[in-house]
Formats: structure tokens, C-alpha cells, sequence
């Protein structure tokens, strides 16, 4: 079971998360924050077009990405934040749109890998390997980094400190194996889209716990488009259906 072989697509899978995390980050020093807003909103696209290449799915219709560009496009509007402009030149905004486009790519792979794998594992194994080698990583980067001891020195002068990190820890297993369950039972495709719509449904539950904050023209628009969105995924849906029991 702890053979090297058996480990080596839990670390890939990691690797991804990684390299995706990482460039998203790198590209911000060259690209605009709403740039990378826009296309870290979109990841059902790649996800889309990967699970049919995969062969994880079938490969979706004009009206399946329609509505995806929908739920993508509302879901970016709705997260929009202004920020100031990068000092850039053109063959570093060049670079930042690769370091976006690859990192897109990742996060497009990452959940349809995750299905493969789960033909031949469960949820729980997945998440349990995969967050194993983050963490066994984690570690040696700290070690490396030589910040091991200023992480050290702050946790003594923080004594809630872990506490905190136990309580975070659990709410993100929780959150992961949910998301992983979801991907063995519905496909990568449908949790990606659960997951977009996810972060829109936070940001409006924040203005509902939190009054006060501008709902300006970009968060209406928004809803608009995941509304929009939704109706015409919904509706395909139905239609897809009464002729499949037709035939």
C-alpha cells in the first residue's frame, strides 16, 4: 500500500494544486488582480473541455458552454474588485498571461485526475495521500526557507495559535472530502460547477451577514448572469431528458 509507485499520482495530484496555486500568484506581478479574478472564475471551462478528452464524460454541446460561460462570467463579476494597475511591459504582461493560462489548465486537470483516480480508491484515501504529501512538502520548504524558527518563536507568543490551525484543519477536511465525494459520484465537470456557484453564494451570503457594503452595478450584473446561466442549464437539462425517454 505505501509502495512508491502506488504514491506517485497522489503526488502529481499535488504537484498540480501547486504549480496552479503558485502561478496564479507569480502572474499577479505582471497581469492585473481582475485579470487573474476573470480567469480563476472560469475554471469549469478547461474542466469542461478535459473531462471529454479524458474521456470522464461526453463532450458537451454549444448550450452546455453557454451556460457555463454564464455562470463564469457571473461568478468573475460578482468577485470583481478593483485594483491598481501593474507597471508592466509587454513581454511581461506576455509572461503573466502563460504563468494565468497554464495555471487555468491546472486547476482544469486537477479535478478530472481526481475522477480517474477515484475509480480505483475511495474519497477519503484520496484526500488523506494527496494532503499527506502537501504536508510532508510544506515541511521541508519551511525547513528550507529558514523562517523555521520565526514560525516557532511567533507560535510560543501565540498560545490560541493551534487551536486555530486544528479548527481550520478540520473545516478544510470537511470541505475537501465533500468536494472529493462529490467528484466520485457526479463527475469532476458537476463539482467544479458546484464549486463556482459556491463562491458566488458566499460572496452574497457576506453582503446578507455584513450590511453596509457597496452592491454596485458589477454584483446585479452578476446575479443576472448565474441566473441566466442556471435556467438555461436547467432547462437543456429537461429537454435532454424527455428525448432520451422518447428513445
Amino acid at each position: 500500500a505505501f509502495s512508491r509507485r502506488s504514491w506517485w499520482p497522489f503526488v502529481a495530484i499535488s504537484a498540480m494544486v501547486f504549480l496552479s496555486n503558485s502561478l496564479s500568484q507569480y502572474s499577479t506581478h505582471y497581469v492585473e488582480f481582475s485579470l487573474k479574478i476573470v480567469a480563476k472564475s472560469s475554471k469549469l471551462m478547461p474542466t469542461m473541455l478535459i473531462s471529454g478528452l479524458l474521456g470522464n464524460s461526453r463532450y458537451f454541446q454549444a448550450v452546455d458552454y453557454i451556460a457555463a460561460i454564464l455562470l463564469c462570467a457571473g461568478t468573475a463579476l460578482f468577485s470583481y474588485s478593483p485594483k491598481a494597475n501593474v507597471s508592466t511591459t509587454s513581454s511581461q504582461v506576455a509572461l503573466g498571461m502563460c504563468a494565468l493560462g497554464l495555471s487555468c489548465v491546472f486547476d482544469g486537470l486537477v479535478p478530472n485526475v481526481q475522477q480517474r483516480l477515484l475509480r480505483d480508491t475511495t474519497p477519503s484515501e484520496l484526500m488523506a495521500r494527496s494532503n499527506a504529501v502537501g504536508a510532508v512538502a510544506g515541511v521541508i520548504s519551511i525547513a528550507f526557507s529558514g523562517d523555521a524558527s520565526s514560525i516557532v518563536e511567533y507560535a510560543g507568543s501565540r498560545p490560541d495559535l493551534w487551536l486555530l490551525i486544528l479548527g481550520i484543519g478540520l473545516s478544510l477536511a470537511g470541505s475537501v472530502l465533500c468536494y472529493t465525494d462529490l467528484v466520485a459520484r457526479a463527475g469532476s465537470v458537476f463539482a467544479v460547477g458546484i464549486a463556482t456557484l459556491r463562491k458566488s453564494a458566499s460572496l452574497l451570503l457576506s453582503y446578507l451577514l455584513f450590511p453596509g457594503k457597496s452592491f454596485d452595478s458589477f454584483r446585479q450584473l452578476g446575479i443576472i448572469c448565474i441566473a441566466l446561466g442556471l435556467l438555461l442549464a436547467e432547462c437543456h437539462a429537461r429537454r435532454r431528458e424527455t428525448k432520451e425517454k422518447a428513445t
